[in-house]
């Protein structure tokens, strides 16, 4: 049995704004690569599943913000919304 975690609509709000900030910031990552001429690209399980350099930039940016959100956030976040 799963514990329920309720929020109330200011946190919802804070979740959703930090959330927002580290995808507008992952985007901007995104957009700033794409005026780069040199771009590393790796093989991840063969060759058709490639890697960038900006993929692994983008989700160390989201993996580390995340760290920074109480962990009953995140749990409630994805339980509720994945």
């Amino acid at each position: 049995m799963e514990a329920k975690v309720e929020l109330s609509e200011g946190a919802l709000t804070q979740i959703f704004d930090d959330v927002l900030e580290l995808v507008s910031r992952g985007g901007q990552l995104v957009r700033d690569s794409i005026k780069t001429v040199d771009k590393k690209v790796e093989e991840k399980k063969n060759v058709v599943d490639l890697v960038t350099e900006t993929d692994k930039a983008v989700e160390k940016l989201l993996f580390d913000g995340l760290r920074y959100v109480p962990p009953q956030k995140v749990y409630f976040f994805l339980t509720c919304c994945s």
